[in-house]
């Protein structure tokens, strides 16, 4: 069986890129292609231009499950991975309290891995997959299940990871606030094939013509019909009034007028004095995924 078909796609450096799709999609065949825990039956993938089979470049892959030794500390940990990636013994104790701090996990440091918490757990494994910043990073879902501090804190250590350390990320993940926080460009993986590719902001406006409206008006009838009656600015797109709350109107909108001419009919409204208030805003990057998800079923 097929599992991935026609995929190609390149990393920079300082790139943090999205591998995106639902379950079964062909993702986790793609990550163990790249560390070479599955053979390639067709194409190829280079690092740096080298042919990866010819390359001896070091990758840092953080999986879905937290690869740890109960038995030995949190910084003995770092100091094998330390070693192992080519720091010098006198230069240990400086990266060691480098990376801590960076993890935000000092009070753990003298702790064995089986007496600390989930979230300082998958901390430690992902600071592991970045330890001396190699070249290519692969993170497979490194935030699933863990707690919201947790979850900003390693956002933070993989954006100051991108940033200092010339390294290319690839990360896949089933939260789109995760994929647009981090990601410079985004693919979405369907059937084993990609389906999409670019940045977060120019796959929504691609993918996704619809726009939230969230109004505030005490003359809801007359805003109504002057934007969607038969004669309204709005009359040719089409609507969804989701829910209404102390005069409060939310309208999801698809339409293919840009975004600058709706905000020009709103201040027209707001002029009138037909609203109060209001806010608007392109649709989300889950919406994207969805879309293409529902496009495969």
């Amino acid at each position: 069986k097929t599992v991935i078909e026609d995929v190609t796609f390149c990393v920079k450096e300082n790139e943090c890129f999205g591998l995106l799709g639902p379950n079964g999609a062909g993702k986790s065949t793609i990550f163990n292609i790249i560390i070479s825990n599955l053979k390639l039956t067709t194409g190829e993938i280079y690092f740096n231009g080298i042919d990866h089979c010819k390359s001896n470049n070091i990758i840092g892959y953080c999986s879905q499950t937290n690869v740890l030794w109960d038995e030995l500390t949190v910084v003995d940990h770092i100091y094998l991975f330390l070693k192992l990636r080519g720091v010098q013994n006198d230069s240990l104790k400086d990266f060691t309290t480098y990376y801590v701090k960076l993890a935000q996990i000092e009070e753990h440091t003298n702790k064995k891995v089986k007496n600390i918490s989930g979230g300082t757990k998958r901390k430690l494994a992902i600071l592991l997959s970045i330890i001396a910043h190699p070249k290519q990073i692969i993170l497979d879902e490194p935030t699933a299940g863990i707690d919201p501090g947790s979850r900003l804190i390693i956002w933070d250590l993989i954006k100051k990871v991108k940033k200092v350390g010339k390294s290319s990320l690839i990360l896949t993940t089933h939260s789109m606030e995760e994929a647009q926080t981090l990601c410079d460009r985004i693919t979405i993986l369907i059937n084993g094939r990609l389906v999409c590719i670019g940045s977060p902001e120019y796959l929504k406006m691609k993918y996704c013509s619809s726009y939230v409206l969230e109004v505030e008006t005490r003359c809801h009838d007359q805003f109504h019909e002057c934007l969607f009656g038969e004669d309204g600015m709005l009359s040719h797109s089409n609507y969804k009034l989701e829910n209404v709350f102390n005069f409060r109107y939310k309208y999801t909108i698809s339409i293919n007028d840009t975004i600058g001419k709706i905000f020009k009919i709103m201040e027209v409204m707001k002029n009138k004095n037909f609203i109060m208030d209001y806010t608007l805003s392109q649709n989300t990057l889950e919406q994207v995924f969805i879309e293409f998800v529902k496009k495969k079923e």
